[in-house]
């Protein structure tokens, strides 16, 4: 039917690769994709023989993050959006028992916020936690600020600035879980500064942690004596990052990119006549710069797509546009940061369309159901 039509016009055009950001246990085969970014950190079974950029976003880390040998204004620093998953309350709690202990304990806290916590993915515990369990006191030693996203960019903050803040800290932490890289670990790590998170910790970056630059903790109480062990022995913690430039950094990483896609093209019998855009690739890569028209946007501040009628709208969109806003090459890639389970929605609306309903349903989601669910009421 029409949405398996698209698809292939739009593979004439275009070589499709699949974003895998978040960790995923296994990756079989996708129908219509041709390549997946598929980093070894992120996904543990790669059972396909379709092509695989063992590649994260994380790696592209601006050449002008490095450590600038500042003095250090806070002991703890932590960057992280207002979501639920960060477990900022977490982190808050254990900032309060740090304080309680060695009251000249400091932390710096970044939680780019939208202008109303709407809906249950926000961790509104944190914020409640800080207004009513904090004394004015403990408030002191923490520096909070929650910037408000724009529809231009979830973080705020500009990227030239972050560098200062990475290296006036003694060290860095995350108390979430599962991340998909995630970049501001990469960042702090380029700046020479030490890392806390949670033992249970999975991400691309573990690739990259090691014991010389980070220290895993299994209880609240074990990260509260890590907290206070860094801030009064900071010097025995440092480490020199040069050697995660290589592996790290934008300039090195482009370049290695760039070589795959030759490969891959190679591969596919395909005359490859670059070179890809190698700016700002830590951005466009992990969606965080929207490159999708805002009608196809399911958030405005990123580039994902809204549903599965945003994305049949979006593959025509992009099998009459003239050139690629991701990559200007002959055969131009597309990065479709499709949900797995969109994916798969779409497999099931083709193989229910093809057989039961003869005619365009592709306008909304609402339609589909219906128009399937009545089919189905005849053959009953």
């Amino acid at each position: 039917m029409l949405l398996k039509k698209q698809m292939r016009r739009l593979k004439d055009k275009y070589i499709i690769v699949y974003f895998w950001a978040r960790f995923q246990e296994e990756v079989k085969s996708i129908p219509f994709v041709d390549a997946h970014f598929a980093h070894p950190c992120s996904v543990k079974k790669f059972n396909t023989e379709q092509h695989r950029i063992k590649m994260h976003d994380m790696q592209f880390v601006p050449d002008y993050f490095e450590n600038l040998n500042l003095p250090k204004r806070w002991d703890l620093l932590c960057i992280a959006t207002a979501s639920k998953n960060k477990n900022l309350h977490k982190l808050l709690k254990t900032i309060k028992m740090a304080i309680d202990e060695q009251n000249d304990f400091t932390a710096c806290l970044i939680v780019p916020r939208p202008e109303k916590l709407k809906g249950g993915n926000w961790d509104k515990k944190f914020f409640e936690m800080y207004e009513n369990e904090l004394t004015e006191d403990q408030k002191g030693n923490i520096d909070l600020y929650t910037p408000l996203r724009s529809e231009a960019s979830i973080q705020p903050i500009p990227k030239e600035f972050l560098p200062y803040l990475y290296n006036s800290a003694k060290f860095f932490t995350l108390f979430s879980e599962n991340e998909g890289g995630p970049k501001v670990i990469a960042e702090a790590l380029m700046c020479g500064t030490p890392i806390i998170v949670p033992s249970s910790f999975t991400g691309g970056i573990n690739a990259y942690l090691d014991e010389s630059n980070t220290y895993k903790f299994f209880s609240l109480n074990e990260a509260k004596n890590m907290f206070i062990s860094i801030k009064m022995n900071h010097k025995e913690y440092e480490f020199n990052p040069d050697y995660l430039t290589d592996k790290l950094s934008a300039s090195q990483s482009a370049e290695r990119l760039e070589n795959r896609f030759e490969e891959i093209f190679k591969q596919m019998d395909i005359r490859y006549k670059g070179s890809i855009k190698k700016d700002g690739l830590d951005s466009k890569l992990s969606h965080h710069k929207p490159t999708i028209p805002e009608i196809y946007r399911r958030n405005p501040a990123r580039g994902e797509l809204g549903s599965v009628t945003a994305a049949y709208k979006y593959i025509k969109y992009y099998i009459f546009k003239d050139t690629c806003n991701v990559y200007t090459i002959t055969y131009e890639f597309i990065l479709l940061d499709l949900p797995y389970r969109i994916l798969r929605f779409i497999e099931y609306i083709i193989r229910f369309v093809d057989k039961f309903v003869p005619f365009d349903v592709y306008k909304t989601s609402k339609l589909i159901y219906f128009k399937l669910k009545n089919q189905q009421n005849k053959f009953h």
